[in-house]
């Protein structure tokens, strides 16, 4: 998998936008000892949200952002002034061109975009993403995960399967309740924290500074939704 046409459309067509969260500010408070001239990847980085922060909060000057979106990438080049790489961080030629090029890599919210057909191939799509943006880590250089975990796991297979039987017969957004809560297009694949924390430490070169996991309140009365941040070096 190189290219995934139907999200990038989706993205394309609707182009939302993302508030970077005060949990996840709290994650990046290393980044404002780091040098001026380091070099900051953002993959998924959407319409710039989290480079336009990061140009606020910390001294660093060069800022990348990938995504498949066009209009993403447009959005973020007006928004924060910052040099963009469209295509897919699973596409292994593209992480060859920018291998041991990057001192910081940020993933927030990107792992449950990286869809296949199966639980388990999104599984593979996810640990190989987290992979190749150790690969694209200079040695020493640090990754941020910033990612929704929800538990228990079943959940999560429910969520997906649902999406993936309704989106067969609609492409249009369905929206419930929560601003999260909705079905149909895009068709994400969440994972528990353990889950996320287990992908990280399969990586031979990934050495994990920092975890932690702040949760949520209930919903439902039993899913437990959570945000799982880790700061991860290459070794």
């Amino acid at each position: 998998m190189t290219y995934d046409q139907a999200t990038a459309d989706y993205f394309n067509r609707e182009t939302p936008h993302y508030d970077i969260g005060t949990n996840f500010a709290e994650t990046l408070e290393f980044l404002r000892a780091a040098p001026p001239e380091s070099e900051l990847l953002d993959v998924g980085c959407g319409d710039g949200t989290t480079i336009e922060f990061l140009k606020e909060a910390t001294p660093i000057d060069n800022f990348f952002g990938m995504d498949i979106a066009s209009n993403f990438l447009e959005e973020a080049r007006s928004r924060t002034g910052c040099s963009t790489i469209q295509g897919s961080i699973l596409d292994e030629a593209k992480v060859a061109e920018y291998a041991d090029r990057f001192d910081y890599v940020v993933l927030r919210a990107v792992l449950h975009h990286l869809v296949g057909r199966t639980r388990r191939s999104s599984l593979e799509f996810s640990q190989r993403c987290i992979e190749n943006t150790l690969r694209v880590l200079k040695p020493g250089g640090h990754l941020i995960i910033a990612e929704p975990t929800y538990s228990p796991r079943m959940v999560n297979f429910a969520a997906f399967w649902i999406k993936q039987l309704v989106g067969s017969f609609t492409s249009n957004r369905m929206q419930l309740k929560a601003p999260w809560l909705n079905i149909a297009q895009p068709v994400v694949s969440y994972y528990t924290a353990e889950e996320v924390m287990s992908q990280v430490r399969r990586c031979p070169k990934a050495e994990v500074s920092s975890s932690r996991t702040v949760e949520f309140d209930k919903l439902a009365g039993f899913i437990r939704p959570s945000l799982t941040l880790m700061i991860v070096t290459r070794a």
